[in-house]
């Protein structure tokens, strides 16, 4: 009379972009040729050494056992990562995750007009496409622009409502834009205040 051991099932517990920091991207986006890191997490309850297969529909990968860096294809659209993790006598599992690749990248900067200092949270729209500032008061909007105008808002309870113009002219060679601007603390009671705001041309206004 035979006694065989059955073999415990592979488990794939999580599977995340992450960026340079190993924090979790909730909703990963990223641009055109852009490289983006990956982390699969699986655990086998035998102890089996796992093997660790990474696919995509498109772009290219380097790969190091549970860790996997995706170059992005040179197309905008929706993408799955897959990987599959398997133990080798029978055992498998697999997860994915979707990855938005655009074809252009809007950052800046949000500024306190006061003190100059970076203002945190700001919520900043630009035509459809939205972000919020970090700590520091930077923001990076992923979308793919075209050439013409768009409306751009910046909002922050303790601060003035930002709105404003961002133009992306016809001959413009690169799909990375920069577009700054300042807020106003909301002001006291009988207090005044005026915002300028403007680009690098004119450096100043006797120009």
């Amino acid at each position: 009379m035979g006694c065989e051991i059955g073999n415990n099932a592979v488990e794939l517990i999580s599977l995340d972009a992450i960026d340079s920091s190993n924090q979790v991207i909730t909703s990963p986006v990223c641009q055109t040729g852009d490289v983006m890191t990956f982390y699969c997490e699986a655990q086998d309850g035998d102890g089996d050494k796992l093997v660790y297969n990474w696919e995509s529909s498109s772009g290219s990968f380097s790969v190091d056992r549970d860790t996997a860096w995706w170059t992005a294809p040179n197309r905008s659209g929706f993408y799955h990562v897959i990987c599959k993790v398997s133990d080798g006598v029978g055992s498998s599992d697999a997860g994915s995750i979707s990855i938005r690749v655009v074809g252009g990248l809007l950052k800046g900067a949000v500024t306190n007009a006061v003190n100059g200092e970076g203002v945190s949270n700001v919520a900043v729209t630009v035509g459809e496409s939205t972000g919020s500032t970090d700590e520091n008061g930077d923001y990076s909007i992923y979308s793919s622009f075209k050439s013409g105008e768009y409306d751009v808002s910046g909002v922050h309870e303790s601060f003035c409502p930002y709105s404003g113009i961002f133009q992306v002219s016809e001959d413009y060679a690169s799909n990375t834009y920069t577009y700054n601007f300042s807020v106003s603390p909301i002001p006291e009671v009988g207090e005044i205040r005026m915002v300028l705001n403007w680009g690098a041309e004119p450096r100043d206004l006797d120009s």
